[in-house]
């Protein structure tokens, strides 16, 4: 059955059963396919380099399912139907938000990716992260708070009404859109799953040790004690700020 507008055009429900099929636009299937290549090239050197794991496996798998829900989200008909249901195109974000970006996360695959780079760009990749205005940034941004308004801000500001209709008339919008929305969950799921990374995994031993010996029964924030021993320590400076206002609040109740 066919469904008519009042001024004879096609609904949109009948559209769709018409047009929607699978979407295979450059800048979506190229980044995705990339990723991809990148994934497996340094999934595979990895096992080659270091001999194969079982622990291996389970991230392999998340990136799988996350790369497949990127896929069925951005070039199934999911894609066309979405820009004519708002329903589906809503649908199309949840997927992105609340599939992808965590199954993604849990995959770390910023260690396969550099796995999959010749070893020369690896090292200065390596070199690079470590610097001190990169670390920070980084240590900033992943924050807590920090991510999670960033990525609340990106929720809110695609849905003001010029946006949103920029998005429906206009491609590479809807393109910008999209890559803001899965950007800003990646960086709130990787806030929320894995740690700041201000301690090393290496050195928690150590510092565990006085608790297992009973040397200590507690430990409080010494560095603070001393100006400027806290971010001398290492300790990120959205940290301090959040340490200060509550050490002040606590202060003010006592």
């Amino acid at each position: 059955m066919v469904h008519l507008l009042h001024n004879g055009t096609l609904s949109s429900e009948a559209l769709t059963t018409r047009t929607a099929g699978w979407s295979w636009d450059v800048y979506y299937t190229v980044p995705i396919a990339l990723t991809a290549c990148l994934f497996l090239i340094g999934f595979l050197r990895m096992n080659r380099r270091l001999g194969p794991s079982r622990a291996r496996w389970v991230p392999f798998t998340s990136f799988v399912l996350g790369w497949f829900s990127l896929v069925i989200a951005l070039n199934s008909p999911i894609h066309e139907i979405g820009e004519q249901l708002f329903w589906v195109h809503m649908t199309q974000h949840e997927i992105l938000v609340l599939i992808s970006a965590p199954l993604l996360v849990l995959s770390r695959p910023i260690a396969v990716f550099l796995w999959s780079l010749p070893r020369s760009w690896r090292v200065q990749l390596g070199n690079f992260s470590k610097t001190g205005p990169v670390r920070s940034s980084w240590l900033f941004i992943s924050a807590p708070l920090v991510a999670w308004t960033l990525h609340a801000a990106a929720l809110w500001a695609w849905h003001v009404p010029a946006l949103f209709s920029a998005t429906v008339d206009h491609a590479w919008i809807h393109g910008l859109q999209h890559i803001s929305f899965l950007g800003s969950a990646l960086l709130f799921w990787w806030a929320l799953l894995h740690g700041d990374g201000q301690y090393a995994p290496e050195s928690l031993p150590d510092l565990l040790e006085p608790f297992q010996n009973g040397d200590v029964a507690a430990v409080f924030g010494s560095r603070m004690l001393t100006p400027g021993g806290a971010l001398r320590g290492g300790m990120p400076l959205y940290k301090l700020v959040g340490s200060k206002i509550l050490t002040w609040i606590q202060n003010r109740l006592l």
